[in-house]
C-alpha cells in the first residue's frame, strides 16, 4: 500500500479582519480627497467611475468598503484629485506634496499645455515631472525646474 504525502503550504493567509480594516481605512481616504478635491458625497460614484475608467458599481464598492481598486486606477484616482499613491492606497506620507501644495495641487496636470511651446529635450523634462507627480513623488527642485521653464515661455511671449 501507497502512502499519501501532503506538503503544507507556503502561502501566507491574511484574517479577514484585517482585510476588512484595509478596505475600511482605504475608504475615508478616498472620501477625504473627494471631499478635499471638492466632489461632493452625492455622485462620488460615478465621478471615480468616469476617472477610473470603470462602471459606477465597480467603483461605489470602493467608497462602501466592499473592494479596492488596481494599482493602475489608484494612479489615475490619485492624479485626478491632486493627492499622492501613497497615501491614498497606503495612508503612508502626507495626502499632497511639499511641491503639489508649493504649486497648486495638481500643478503638473497642466504641463500639457506647455509641450507645444518648447524644445523636445524640454519636453521630455515636463514628462519625467508629470510622471514624478503622478506617482506623488514631486520635490522642491521639480517645482523650481518647471518654474523656470514656465519663466523662460513667459519671455518669450
Amino acid at each position: 500500500m501507497s502512502e499519501l504525502t501532503v506538503h503544507a503550504s507556503t502561502c501566507e493567509t491574511v484574517p479577514m479582519v484585517q482585510i476588512d480594516d484595509l478596505r475600511a481605512e482605504f475608504s475615508a481616504r478616498l472620501k477625504r480627497a473627494l471631499s478635499h478635491s471638492g466632489v461632493s458625497e452625492w455622485g462620488a460614484g460615478v465621478r471615480l467611475a468616469e476617472i477610473a475608467g470603470v462602471t459606477p458599481k465597480a467603483s461605489s464598492k470602493w467608497l462602501t468598503k466592499e473592494s479596492i481598486p488596481s494599482r493602475a486606477n489608484m494612479v489615475k484616482i490619485a492624479d485626478a484629485l491632486g493627492v499622492q499613491v501613497q497615501w491614498l492606497e497606503y495612508g503612508e506620507g502626507p495626502m499632497q506634496s511639499s511641491g503639489s501644495e508649493a504649486c497648486g495641487a495638481g500643478a503638473a496636470a497642466d504641463i500639457a499645455t506647455l509641450f507645444g511651446q518648447v524644445t523636445p529635450k524640454t519636453r521630455s523634462v515636463l514628462e519625467r515631472i508629470k510622471r514624478l507627480e503622478r506617482e506623488g513623488r514631486l520635490k522642491d527642485e521639480d517645482i523650481a525646474t518647471l518654474s523656470a521653464i514656465v519663466e523662460l515661455i513667459n519671455k518669450r511671449k
